[in-house]
């Protein structure tokens, strides 16, 4: 996915228990994961940015002007 803000459109959980909200936010910008403005640890980063690819209908893009 490129870089942008992604927005959750329903409850998720991943295969290793990770479970998101309905609206949460995904900002991705040069390849990296932040949530609530903060990155995501780099142990989980590949994991869930190749959900996110995988899973795109989803997510609405939700990217504004910055």
């Amino acid at each position: 996915m490129k870089n942008g803000v992604y927005r959750l459109n329903q409850d998720a959980t991943l295969k290793n228990g990770l479970v998101f909200k309905k609206g949460q936010e995904f900002e991705i910008v040069n390849g990296v994961l932040y949530m609530g403005g903060f990155p995501i640890d780099t142990r989980i980063q590949q994991t869930i940015l190749s959900w996110m690819e995988a899973n795109q209908n989803l997510f609405k893009n939700d990217t504004r002007g910055w």
